[in-house]
């Protein structure tokens, strides 16, 4: 018997495939956030400025630039 997704059949193998690329990008997405939080405090830090949120904004979108330009 497999796992049922959506209108089709999926055999545990490929359930188990399936279940190990999500656990991946999962670590991913934390490695990331991680990678992230450092570097936010690292510019609040060093700008040592009372706008901060516009720091953490910029890092954001700087961030969202270069997961795109490695897809």
């Amino acid at each position: 018997m497999g796992l049922r997704a959506g209108v089709w059949w999926v055999s545990p193998q490929i359930g188990e495939i399936l279940g190990r690329i999500r656990e991946f990008f999962h670590f991913f997405a934390k490695v990331f956030q991680c990678i992230a939080d450092i570097l936010y405090r690292m510019i609040d830090k060093f700008m040592n400025s009372k706008n901060s949120e516009s720091i953490r904004n910029s890092a954001i979108l700087l961030l969202i630039k270069l997961m795109n330009t490695q897809l």
